[in-house]
């Protein structure tokens, strides 16, 4: 069995180099967001990349898993695993919805989209150079087209199949968390690759459960 997966906005598969998960992790890398006016119709652009053929596993983290969500729509994943996300767009702040019909994303400075002080690192509950170097390299462009999807998407479907929610207690960028969530103390939106053990120890559970 094999594990796809879609890393947050502005990482990549380096998110995932501390996991140790049973099965291996197939990284998803970006597709092109520029024509896309959905995250329905962006994550259609993943599926050329699943073989569905075999038994698999979607897992995806903050954006990643609002992809995974969509996705799970079209093809028959053995588990969908949503780590720092949220599952549906109810699960979202609402200033996420309001920030997007305002096109605020669209105005704001790259210094701001770019700041990695200790305030960003107390959000992110992180201080990891990762995030950092992700901040740092962010494509600009990218994320203010993916942070409109984000804050225009409108599923209200929750998932069908099999599916695992992570989320940290001090996860402040989507604090959100539903009677389904597993919890993970301290744990803040970067916790994939901060507490990665745990993490880690709790899909792998989980996985014990999937007929491989």
């Amino acid at each position: 069995m094999k594990i796809y997966a879609i890393s947050g906005l502005g990482a990549d598969a380096r998110l995932f180099d501390k996991l140790k998960l049973d099965y291996p992790i197939t990284h998803l890398a970006w597709e092109n967001i520029h024509h896309v006016n959905s995250m329905a119709d962006y994550a259609k652009l993943f599926l050329k990349h699943i073989d569905t053929e075999e038994e698999f596993v979607l897992m995806g983290v903050s954006l990643g898993s609002m992809l995974c969500t969509e996705l799970a729509k079209w093809c028959k994943p053995n588990l969908v695993i949503l780590i720092s996300s949220a599952e549906t767009k109810h699960e979202l702040p609402k200033m996420f919805r309001v920030a997007g019909g305002l096109e605020l994303l669209k105005i704001l400075p790259e210094t701001l989209i770019r700041a990695s002080g200790p305030l960003v690192g107390k959000i992110f509950g992180s201080n990891a150079q990762l995030r950092k170097d992700c901040l740092k390299n962010l494509d600009i462009p990218f994320a203010k087209k993916a942070a409109e999807l984000i804050s225009t998407w409108d599923n209200v479907n929750e998932i069908k199949g099999a599916k695992l929610k992570i989320k940290g207690s001090n996860d402040y960028v989507l604090p959100f968390q539903s009677e389904d969530t597993v919890n993970i103390e301290e744990g803040g939106h970067f916790m994939v690759y901060d507490k990665a053990d745990e993490v880690s120890q709790i899909i792998n559970n989980r996985l014990k459960g999937i007929k491989a």
